[in-house]
């Protein structure tokens, strides 16, 4: 059993700001104990194809207990898609500031209520 639950960031609106908007979500949830996992611990820079980082996401994405949409997740295309295989595979979804209100208020982390 793990001691922190695993937390997968998905999706941003602004391609440049998405680091920063990452970095500053993925300290937040690990100041508040849980283990992340976001899109740059992807190994992108080892001459993968496509498919095998499409591969390697979806990996991150099975093994995660809660995934995190950041602000403006519906526009981008692949964190659509991450939402949909959340559905798919009963993982719990959420968008990021519910979840640090949960978390904040010891809620549930239930998709769609407490």
């Amino acid at each position: 059993m793990r001691d922190k639950p695993i937390v997968y960031i998905a999706g941003c609106l602004d391609a440049q700001a998405d680091r920063t908007m990452t970095f500053v979500a993925k300290m937040q949830l690990e100041s508040r104990g849980f283990a992340v996992i976001d899109e740059y611990d992807l190994p992108r820079e080892k001459g993968l194809s496509h498919e095998e980082l499409r591969r390697f996401g979806n990996a991150a994405l099975g093994v995660a207990d809660i995934v995190c949409f950041l602000s403006g997740w519906e526009l981008v295309p692949g964190a659509v898609l991450e939402r949909v295989r959340c559905r798919q595979w009963c993982k719990t979804a959420m968008d990021y500031a519910e979840l640090l209100r949960r978390n904040d208020q010891m809620q549930d982390f239930k998709e769609g209520g407490a």
